[in-house]
């Protein structure tokens, strides 16, 4: 797999696909990103070379264990990786609660980040997943 998977089954991931276009070049060669509201099955969710990014609620014990790349889930509560902490004028404030590496490499250490508020929450912290999986 190289590149950017998107489900569409619910609102909060409609319009994911779009958003993230273009954004697959940036990916290290066989390596991906699954981005899933969870309603799917687990097996393409399993593959090793994989990075995950899921609400939280949609995470089963199969996908915490022995990944080489990332599981990222998306929530409002402090398991979740990154969490919606808040929303001010217009922004939202997502929190990222523990560190992990990027698929460039880049150590990532829990802090909050300020986001424009166009999409839902799960969305915007989806984006925002994705962003920090491809940073270098």
């Amino acid at each position: 797999m190289n590149g950017i998977i998107c489900t569409d089954n619910t609102d909060c991931f409609a319009g994911l696909t779009e958003l993230l276009c273009g954004l697959g070049d940036k990916m290290p060669v066989g390596s991906g990103i699954y981005i899933t509201d969870g309603s799917e099955g687990a097996d393409r969710l399993l593959a090793e070379n994989t990075a995950v990014i899921i609400p939280h609620e949609a995470a089963d014990d199969r996908l915490h264990k022995s990944r080489s790349l990332p599981l990222i889930t998306l929530g409002f509560d402090p398991r979740s990786t990154l969490s919606f902490s808040g929303q001010s004028g217009g922004y939202m404030y997502i929190s990222l609660q523990r560190s992990f590496k990027s698929l460039g490499g880049r150590q990532l250490d829990p802090c909050e980040y300020r986001v424009e508020r166009r999409e839902s929450p799960y969305t915007a912290m989806a984006l925002l997943a994705a962003g920090l999986l491809l940073s270098p």
